[in-house]
């Protein structure tokens, strides 16, 4: 048996690829690699364009009503005839757990609202070979926990007092929370939680940035580190994309955590409502604290809000686990 074979124990991988603007994927199960067809890679983004349209509307709080509406049946319907594309064209996936591993338009894709992904813990990486690097640095415990939370978010702030308190710590907050101790935590922390104001910066992706009390930390900073935390929970907009470069590339703050050791990492691919996200977060550390793996305290949250009618759904929707988070 090879080492990717016992990596994934009963999970599943799935790798995409494209070739001369075509789709296709190769899935790794029990040992047996196969090779399909997906389709054509413009069809493909199409459709995820579509599913984040959907939810960047119902995160928008001051859109109208009836763009609201709308937004749900176009959400479940892209979905689905996303998911008949991407996934359940492999019945040997099963009801596995998943490691994915995406490609161009797809590393934009909430894979948390696909019909045969619901509730099922789900694994993003940029290729298989850093999924196996970063499965090889898990271990047992949650070790030193640092929460902090940014400026000018109220529910950022609440979230953080919530989140420390179930891991028996005290949160960076207020005046507190500033870069150099930020950058202290990232240095010496486990486990960090990170709720603030995210913006990627798709133009110059190295100046991609959290907001902070005494202004924004920036990929640049992170870069000077030599370790990161084992697990990072980053509470930001937009902090689970990556700008993809030539060469397949990523750049952004997920992708420089990822490089510097980073083994799992929890964050959105869209905005995230403010007050709305406390919820998840909460429920997704306590499953953590109760020893879940990163990818199943999230897929386990998240499940928990799929019918919720209310922002919580949105704001949950959005998350992925990065790395190896099974």
């Amino acid at each position: 048996m090879k080492p990717a074979d016992l990596a994934l124990g009963d999970a599943a991988l799935v790798e995409f690829v494209q070739l001369n603007g075509t789709l296709h994927a190769l899935s790794l199960v029990d040992g047996v690699l196969r090779l399909r067809l997906v389709g054509a890679t413009a069809a493909v983004a199409s459709s995820v364009d579509r599913i984040t349209f959907a939810l960047r509307r119902l995160a928008h709080r001051t859109a109208p009503a009836a763009v609201r509406a709308a937004a749900r049946p176009l959400l479940r319907a892209t979905a689905a005839t996303l998911d008949d594309v991407l996934l359940r064209a492999f019945p040997e996936l099963g009801g596995r757990q998943l490691v994915v591993v995406p490609t161009g338009p797809l590393h934009s894709v909430p894979w948390s609202v696909l019909p045969s992904c619901s509730g099922r813990p789900v694994t993003v990486s940029p290729s298989a070979t850093l999924w196996h690097s970063a499965a090889a640095r898990r271990s047992a415990g949650l070790g030193a926990v640092s929460v902090a939370a940014g400026p000018e978010l109220r529910g950022a702030y609440e979230e953080a007092q919530a989140v420390a308190a179930l891991h028996g710590t005290t949160p960076l907050v207020g005046d507190a929370a500033t870069v150099e101790a930020v950058l202290k935590a990232v240095a010496t922390a486990d486990v960090l939680h990170l709720a603030a104001h995210g913006r990627l910066a798709v133009d110059q992706p190295l100046l991609s940035d959290l907001r902070l009390h005494d202004g924004p930390l920036v990929v640049h900073d992170l870069e000077q580190l030599d370790r990161a935390p084992r697990t990072v929970v980053l509470a930001s907009c937009d902090s689970g994309r990556s700008v993809v470069c030539t060469g397949a590339a990523l750049l952004g703050l997920s992708a420089t955590f990822m490089a510097l050791g980073t083994a799992q990492l929890v964050a959105s691919v869209v905005p995230v409502p403010d007050r709305e996200t406390t919820p998840l977060m909460i429920a997704f550390h306590r499953n953590l604290a109760a020893g879940q793996p990163p990818a199943v305290a999230l897929a386990t949250a998240q499940e928990s809000f799929r019918d919720d009618e209310t922002g919580s759904f949105v704001a949950a929707a959005g998350f992925s686990c990065l790395g190896a988070g099974h």
